[in-house]
């Protein structure tokens, strides 16, 4: 039998707080842990917080599945709903398909993307 690796108890608190709302996810700029569903990392306290919801202020694709942050005003966005097919967009993350093709969205499924 191999033996089996020894955790510092730092770690141990890691894996049992992994995912909890106010758990470590950042330190000194490297990732420590995933938050769970519906959460982000929030990157000025480095820890897991619920994700932002329509309206609410965000950043760079922070906000909730079904939303998306614009930020084309300032660093700091908002969330915003994604847009169904025929609307205008300048990005897929703006669209409800992710597909946003000549500048308009499509009604394609959702699917991904693997870029070449």
């Amino acid at each position: 039998m191999r033996p089996r690796p020894v955790l510092h108890q730092r770690s141990l608190y890691r894996r049992a707080a992994a995912g909890r709302r106010g758990a470590p996810c950042r330190e000194d700029g490297a990732l420590v842990g995933l938050c769970g569903p519906d959460q982000s990392c929030d990157f000025d306290e480095h820890i897991c917080v619920a994700q932002p919801t329509l309206g609410e202020p965000c950043r760079h694709r922070q906000c909730r599945f079904e939303l998306w942050c614009d930020t084309s005003d300032s660093s700091t966005g908002v969330c915003r709903a994604r847009l169904p097919g025929g609307e205008p967009c300048s990005s897929e993350r703006e669209c409800d398909s992710f597909v946003c093709a000549q500048n308009v969205c499509t009604d394609e499924p959702r699917y991904c993307r693997f870029r070449r």
